[in-house]
């Protein structure tokens, strides 16, 4: 391709030199080219990609001082020239690329000698725009190019997914067109024959605009409507991110609904600024810098553990294991993540997070279901429920100690169809390496968090600690001695990622120490009663909208599928970011109540209705993915 570029230039410049530069020539020049698009270059490019570049402006002082050529050349004639080539392949298959002689002008004689012939940087830039227009389609790079045209073809899960949400966006219009000519009566005055009308409408509305946002993440990501960048770490600037998320959340500092350990407002704190942490992190590259990586790792650790710690008290203290609670917690998690892998066409373990709090979710509720269940209200009678519960606890222990070890028997687990289709990625055969990976990091949090709430609980029926809101846990003595261990804790674990040389040996010990940071935390935030009893509400209330967050960045905050950023305004990365921003979050708090509307209509109580509900939801999965495996292209 370089020696196309080196003898169409030669071949213009003798063109001009033995033909002159009047305008009958630059016609003759457009009337034969034509004729060689026509006979070669059409039936060329059904092979291969052919690339036209415009000539490379000239230097014209440089040229006027050389006497044998003074002149001869001026950028006028190559204009025309240029333009006369763009108008014999304007509707050919030939790729015309005007931004290399643009490109070349910003450095107009800084790398040539006689202000015609280049070499260094110019050329260098011409050979990379040929190999981003030729090649760029074939190998889908992590950095978007505008010379590109995006060739993802549609899979038939993703065309039948748009025919879906087309049908649910259309039968909602003709509703709220029904109900508009309807009276206008109060929905209490209708009759109860209208009611189920009335929820059809809802349910309809809000698939709609489920369907409306899908449509914007697909626009985002698999088109070139919004262009993408690279990511670019800088380590000040992550720091004065999480400086000004700190600012934000003392700004809106209050007062605790209760003033209970753990309570609901602090852990929906604790969610919400570390995912502020874990988005600016994949923002910024952040897992370039593998002391930063080592700290987020236990941000993804105590998700785990607060998951399984809040499972854990609400099956103890209710005693409900009903397949409503487990299908209402299951579906509201997951609605988000599966009609992205439709939509999308991604892998269930692509967005590996929901996959793994929604794992450790049913090792949380298989363990209170499993023979013999005890709870709250079985041990008031006898100590026997505790015991039992920590035998649980502690078989749950030696299962996850034992299953990570060996990535055979993890994989015998998962190997079978179809659950194979959703836990292995796309470059992966039978062993499903990335999620005995994933699931493997954080395996003792699930346990950990149980074991902790179930520890707290016994502590507190026992009078081990004061439950008095404004009081200390222990003595002042004894309270003072647990916060001076966390914050030695905090620095040792400050040291570890220092001194940690490289991922692999972090993951490793990572494993077995996390629980050591995520507990400090705990008992720094609550052992003093000020802040126990007070909350960020601002963290709080990005911490409602987590999981949203964290799914949703992956294709209308970040792009590339997290390897880029989206670009609204190029040039203004500030102002970029801001108003991403602004959008994503919108988007997510929108996402999350559609969500909670769907679940609370397609999750009942009445346990046979409910079942069939699962088997079709299940036989519409098997379908997909049967679909997915056969029309999937290599």
């Amino acid at each position: 391709m370089l020696r196309m570029e080196i003898s169409k230039s030669i071949f213009l410049q003798w063109h001009v030199k033995t033909r002159g530069k009047s305008l009958q020539v630059v016609r003759e020049f457009q009337a034969n080219l034509t004729k060689l698009n026509q006979k070669f270059y059409s039936k060329l490019a059904d092979q291969s990609t052919i690339i036209w570049l415009h000539q490379s402006p000239l230097a014209e002082y440089l040229i006027e001082a050389n006497s044998e050529r003074r002149g001869l050349y001026d950028n006028e004639i190559l204009s025309a020239y240029d333009e006369a080539a763009q108008q014999a392949l304007e509707h050919s298959d030939v790729k015309v690329v005007k931004s290399f002689r643009e490109a070349v002008e910003q450095r107009l004689g800084e790398d040539t000698l006689d202000g015609m012939h280049y070499d260094g940087r110019p050329m260098n830039l011409g050979v990379d725009l040929i190999l981003n227009i030729a090649c760029n389609k074939r190998i889908e790079p992590v950095d978007a190019s505008c010379c590109v045209r995006n060739g993802i073809e549609l899979t038939i899960v993703q065309i039948l997914t748009g025919i879906f949400f087309l049908i649910c966006a259309i039968a909602s219009l003709i509703m709220w067109k029904k109900q508009s000519l309807i009276s206008n009566a109060d929905v209490e005055n209708q009759s109860s024959s209208q009611q189920p009308v009335h929820h059809s409408y809802v349910i309809l509305l809000n698939l709609s605009k489920f369907g409306l946002i899908l449509a914007y993440f697909y626009i985002c990501d698999r088109t070139p409507i919004f262009m993408k960048e690279s990511k670019v770490y800088g380590l000040g600037v992550f720091l004065a991110c999480l400086g000004v998320f700190f600012l934000l959340g003392i700004s809106s500092w209050k007062v605790a609904s209760k003033g209970d350990y753990l309570n609901r407002d602090q852990t929906d704190e604790w969610k919400g600024w570390m995912q502020l942490v874990i988005l600016a992190y994949h923002y910024l590259g952040a897992s370039a810098d593998l002391h930063v990586y080592v700290w987020v790792r236990i941000l993804v650790a105590s998700y785990l553990f607060m998951s399984a710690y809040g499972h854990f008290n609400y099956f103890w203290n209710k005693g409900d294991y009903s397949l409503f609670r487990f299908s209402q917690v299951l579906l509201r998690m997951n609605i988000l993540t599966v009609l992205l892998c439709y939509t999308m066409n991604r892998p269930y373990q692509f967005y590996y997070f929901m996959p793994l709090i929604s794992f450790y979710f049913i090792i949380v509720y298989l363990t209170h279901l499993m023979w013999p269940q005890m709870d709250a209200s079985k041990a008031k009678e006898t100590n026997k429920p505790i015991f039992i519960m920590f035998v649980k606890i502690g078989l749950l222990l030696i299962v996850s100690l034992l299953l990570w070890k060996s990535l055979t028997l993890f994989s015998s687990l998962f190997s079978w169809w179809p659950l194979i289709e959703l836990f292995r990625t796309q470059n992966e055969d039978s062993m499903v390496r990335e999620w005995w990976f994933r699931s493997g990091l954080d395996r003792f949090m699930a346990p950990y968090g149980m074991l902790f709430a179930f520890l707290l609980i016994i502590a507190k029926n026992s009078k081990w600690i004061n439950t008095d809101p404004a009081q200390w846990p222990f003595s002042k003595v004894v309270s003072w001695i647990v916060l001076i261990l966390s914050l030695v804790v905090f620095a040792f674990y400050g040291r570890f990622s220092l001194s940690c040389p490289n991922k692999p040996e972090c993951n490793a010990t990572h494993s077995w120490i996390s629980f050591l940071p995520v507990t400090a935390f705990m008992l720094l935030r609550n052992i003093i009663p000020s802040l126990r009893t007070c909350y960020s509400a601002f963290f709080a209330w990005t911490g409602k909208i987590s999981l949203e967050l964290f799914i949703g960045q992956y294709h209308i905050w970040l792009a590339n599928d997290t390897y880029s950023l989206l670009v609204f305004i190029p040039g203004f990365p500030f102002a970029n970011a801001a108003i991403t921003t602004f959008v994503f979050v919108c988007v997510a708090h929108e996402i999350s109540s559609i969500c909670g509307v769907l679940t609370s209509y397609a999750v009942t109580k009445d346990v046979p209705t409910m079942i069939k509900r699962i088997a079709f939801l299940a036989g519409l999965l098997a379908v997909t993915l049967l679909l997915h495996v056969l029309t999937k292209r290599d």
